[in-house]
């Protein structure tokens, strides 16, 4: 099975329609590692004896951005904001069609959803690889070239890492743009999706503490043991915690490979998702009753959790109140789906 399906034709048509935001991407994804570089450099040029960051201009003061960021990771822009842009670029790309009703053109020509969706993930992806890969023949240039606060290998270090995890993000939030093809509602999905690993061990960690389950002594280890496991789940983690020296290559191989399998998920679930003039949720054999079943289980596991705070009281208390919310919500969807159905 073919697991790349590039079509030229759609290829062309995706830069045409989305290339002012893949370079407003390049331009932002750029301001440290590029323009802030040749900003300095061109002042301490024109300006020798100008005071830059409260010190003296030096020969590598150009690099002082560039080695907090590959060194520590410390940029908000490349750790914070380019994520968030990426995956609103990966959903924008699929609702978009879908909104304006152009995947119905598209799909009636001899052209299959496979070819859209991966056409729209390689140019994409291609469009990420490219500007990262361009920043770090950048930084190794004037490193080469120039004195500089910053090494080859953690320049090599970051741009392995970030370019992994920024694949991954992508390809995670067009598996929630092919779920769904409201803007909205694909953007809130794919932070969840991103986001996910996290949000469920705080509400675990909670839950069990509520519940009294574990005693006094194995409580932390075990809530340090589960969010150990929920933040290298995470991807924004590998950002958050970037350290040069301290990269794992294996991580970096599965986060990778979870890309790949992200990006199959998502022709996967868009070749089976005919709702393109709504943009309604992809509905599976049983994802009703599993929607039904995980909002019910949510409801209850935070109603529990916010009772004992406020009661300041443990146990089995707070796990009988939580199977009975579980319970009344779960009837109320029944009673909900059969009005519905009645009606």
């Amino acid at each position: 099975m073919k697991l790349l399906y590039w079509n030229k034709a759609l290829a062309w048509k995706e830069w045409r329609q989305n290339s002012l935001r893949f370079w407003g991407l390049f331009i932002i994804m750029s301001l440290t590692p590029v323009f802030s570089a040749i900003f300095t450099l061109a002042l301490g040029a024109l300006y020798p004896e100008a005071w830059f960051n409260g010190g003296a201009y030096h020969a590598n003061t150009w690099s002082e951005g560039i080695a907090l960021m590959v060194n520590s990771g410390d940029n908000w822009i490349m750790r914070t904001l380019v994520p968030i842009l990426i995956m609103v670029l990966a959903v924008l790309i699929v609702a978009e069609e879908r909104s304006n009703n152009s995947l119905e053109f598209l799909l009636a020509t001899p052209v299959s959803r496979r070819e859209v969706l991966s056409t729209k993930f390689l140019l994409g992806a291609g469009v990420i690889t490219a500007i990262m890969v361009f920043e770090f023949l950048f930084m190794l240039g004037l490193n080469i070239c120039l004195p500089a606060k910053y090494s080859i290998g953690a320049a090599g270090e970051w741009f392995l890492l970030t370019t992994s995890v920024y694949l991954a993000i992508f390809a995670l939030a067009l598996l929630a743009a092919s779920i769904t093809g409201n803007f909205r509602t694909a953007l809130f999905a794919a932070i969840i999706f991103i986001y996910f690993p996290r949000i469920l061990a705080e509400i675990l960690g909670e839950l069990f503490a509520a519940f009294d389950l574990y005693p006094g002594m194995f409580l932390i280890p075990y809530r340090e043991t589960l969010a150990f496991w929920a933040n290298h789940l995470t991807l924004p983690y590998y950002l958050d915690h970037y350290c040069y020296g301290q990269l794992n290559v294996w991580a970096v191989l599965l986060i990778i490979l979870a890309a790949i399998i992200f990006y199959r998920l998502a022709i996967r679930f868009f070749e089976h998702n005919q709702q393109e003039r709504n943009g309604q949720a992809l509905m599976l054999a049983n994802s009703a009753q599993i929607l039904k079943v995980g909002t019910s289980i949510l409801l209850a596991a935070l109603s529990a959790i916010i009772l004992a705070g406020i009661l300041q009281i443990k146990g089995w208390p707070i796990l009988l109140f939580f199977v009975l919310v579980y319970f009344l919500v779960s009837a109320l969807f029944a009673f909900v789906y059969r009005y519905g159905d009645n009606t």
